[in-house]
């Protein structure tokens, strides 16, 4: 009777061994479906605001126009990570949190101090997103055998969505002309915040193993928040940018 018992279980995992290969990572297959994901990415940040400055009141116009700091000079590198609940089997919910900083040292275009020597001063600007969002799979991520395993599929295609905050600190620090009177001066100008966003991605995944997947995604992010503090008179922070990452992930 034992023996009959367990009979069905080991013909549901020979099914499962023998199942094609694309359905199969590694050989592999898991006892249940997985029902949670945690991943950890690592990748690009673009921001577009100053690619796509808008004058004097746009504080990358300003800014670029007057120092040595290139469009692409607050591009980063983003780290983050997200735990991805699974409500169906193309369908989670995705709670995300991304990480970018950039600090960029130039000097005045058009001006010099009284030794000629250019006059400097350090720019850094780090963002932090805090998203919920859905994600669903263009096919089938795995597929059941009998009722004791389940074969992940090698490659998954999604596409997705999400709403949240977008934190910034906007920071310079060094030496500035006043332009009334000419002097050169030292200062530490200031201004962080958060504002709404959205964004919009693509990606896909690829199962290295039962319980482990690789991911690649690009997104675009809206998002924009009040410029304050030591700058007085712009227009609000662009925060607009793209993003593309690779991660390593578990599901459980």
């Amino acid at each position: 009777m034992a023996k009959a018992r367990f009979l069905p279980a080991w013909l549901a995992l020979a099914a499962a061994m023998a199942a094609p290969a694309h359905l199969v990572a590694q050989d592999g297959f898991l006892f249940h479906q997985p029902r949670v994901s945690m991943t950890f990415h690592l990748g690009y940040d673009a921001p577009l605001g100053p690619r796509s400055t808008g004058g004097d009141l746009d504080i990358f116009g300003f800014t670029q126009s007057r120092l040595t700091i290139g469009n692409s000079d607050h591009d980063a590198l983003s780290l983050g990570g997200e735990v991805a609940v699974r409500l169906t089997d193309r369908f989670d919910v995705v709670f995300d949190y991304a990480h970018a900083s950039s600090s960029v040292r130039s000097e005045f275009r058009d001006w010099v101090d009284l030794d000629d020597l250019p006059i400097q001063q350090e720019t850094s600007f780090s963002r932090n997103a805090f998203t919920v969002g859905g994600r669903f799979f263009l096919t089938e991520r795995g597929v059941p055998v009998g009722q004791f395993a389940w074969v992940p599929r090698s490659w998954s295609p999604y596409v997705g969505a999400g709403l949240g905050v977008m934190s910034y600190d906007f920071l310079q620090t060094g030496d500035f002309v006043d332009f009334e009177t000419l002097d050169i001066f030292s200062t530490r100008l200031r201004s962080n915040g958060s504002g709404f966003m959205a964004h919009g991605l693509a990606g896909i995944q690829y199962s290295i193993a039962p319980n482990w997947i690789l991911t690649g995604e690009a997104r675009y992010r809206w998002a924009s928040a009040e410029l304050k503090s030591d700058y007085i008179g712009f227009d609000d922070i662009d925060l607009t940018g793209l993003q593309a990452t690779v991660g390593i992930g578990v599901r459980f």
